[in-house]
């Protein structure tokens, strides 16, 4: 994004601010709410590559703090538990299930944060696959995230909590 500052006629400092198109979410760390669950997205500890994601009760833990960057057009989402990013894990159809893995600026990788019309919620969806991360209304604690095509469905709704 860009700032610009300046001094109008009477004296009052004026400040413009852009965001950087398509990127709803500024770079940060955040927990990041289901709309139905109301559980937090979780590596449950895990740092291995190829382990899953899942959700849980909030609480204070770094398994579910989440490091978003947008850069070159995407977002990468990396647990700070581990370092790992939030990635599709190769899997192409609906009902899959998503994981965490090594950076390697796959495709699989690189996720889009769309806007929608609940507000405060936004989709999350993958690039390679244009799955959205959903919880596959499994909604309990240690329950594993799914990919599914868009729908209305909340369980595809996410909030990012800072």
């Amino acid at each position: 994004g860009t700032t610009s500052g300046g001094f109008d006629q009477l004296g009052y400092t004026t400040l413009t601010c852009s965001m950087t198109a398509g990127a709803p979410i500024g770079n940060g760390t955040y927990r990041i709410r289901n709309q139905v669950s109301g559980r937090y997205l979780d590596n449950l500890g895990y740092t291995t590559n190829g382990a899953p994601v899942s959700q849980w009760d909030g609480g204070g833990s770094s398994n579910q703090k989440w490091v978003v960057t947008f850069s070159g057009g995407y977002y990468t989402l990396a647990c700070v538990t581990g370092g790992k990013l939030l990635d599709r894990r190769g899997h192409t159809g609906n009902g899959s299930t998503g994981g965490e893995v090594q950076s390697s600026g796959s495709s699989n990788q690189k996720w889009t944060i769309a806007s929608t019309s609940s507000g405060s919620y936004f989709k999350i969806i993958n690039h390679a696959n244009g799955l959205c991360l959903d919880t596959g209304g499994n909604n309990g604690n240690g329950a594993t995230m799914q990919m599914w095509g868009s729908g209305s469905s909340g369980n595809q709704l996410w909030q990012f909590v800072p």
